[in-house]
């Protein structure tokens, strides 16, 4: 009877781990920007409530549906760092304006900043053009550009503390699958926004091509 036990014991421990790896084999597909490889393994896979929801989360907020991925995120008991993000971000920037262009989708916060639209979304298309080969990059969707009100909102949106930011002078960072500027308007002399803009998308093409797999030294180097 012991034995039986045991053999039972055994194998609900092994379902457990199995089902644990599986999660973390998920999550990480989001994180590599797999994005279509994990959507696919999602409903193939067993996982508890938390962990679906999760997974669903953080996966519609990779893909920039912040409204679906609120939803699931805020049926969370515990939110983590991403969690917390995306809600930030859809209660944010689901009141900002949109602007398209060819291969991108630039989300900015009011009519001040429009006028900045033209010279960036020319600045990012030539720099697709150009750069999209060097990298060996091709678009198969619209990239995410958000353009935010000030270093508090940029803190808000990712994971580097308000502090950190204000002492690095931080104005802009490529995470999420999306390229985040803070508005040139936010410098006192404004900033080289296109340029900074550009050296992103560089970021955003490394971790795409390499599914994140790419050292921050390598990342730095190549995108100055």
């Amino acid at each position: 009877m012991s034995r039986i036990l045991f053999l039972i014991f055994f194998l609900f421990l092994g379902q457990l781990m199995a089902q644990e790896l599986s999660f973390s084999a998920v999550d990480n597909m989001i994180d590599e920007l797999e994005l279509d490889k994990a959507e696919q393994s999602i409903d193939k896979v067993v996982f508890g409530t938390e962990e679906i929801l999760y997974l669903k989360g953080k996966l519609e907020f990779f893909r920039g549906r912040y409204k679906e991925a609120n939803s699931y995120f805020s049926q969370l008991k515990n939110k983590d760092y991403v969690a917390r993000c995306a809600i930030n971000a859809y209660e944010m920037v689901s009141k900002f304006r949109r602007y398209e262009s060819s291969n991108f989708i630039v989300y900015y916060p009011n009519e001040r900043e429009e006028i900045y639209l033209e010279y960036l979304v020319s600045g990012l298309e030539d720099g697709l053009k150009t750069l999209g080969t060097i990298f060996g990059f091709e678009a198969k969707e619209k990239i995410r550009v958000e353009i935010l009100k000030d270093q508090a909102d940029l803190s808000s949106l990712t994971t580097l503390p308000a502090e950190a930011i204000e002492k690095t002078n931080t104005i802009a960072i490529t995470k999420f699958n999306k390229i985040m500027l803070s508005s040139p308007a936010t410098q006192i002399e404004g900033y080289d926004y296109v340029n900074t803009a550009v050296h992103e998308l560089i970021h955003y093409m490394i971790s795409t091509v390499t599914n994140e797999r790419t050292p921050v030294w390598i990342h730095e180097a190549l995108a100055r």
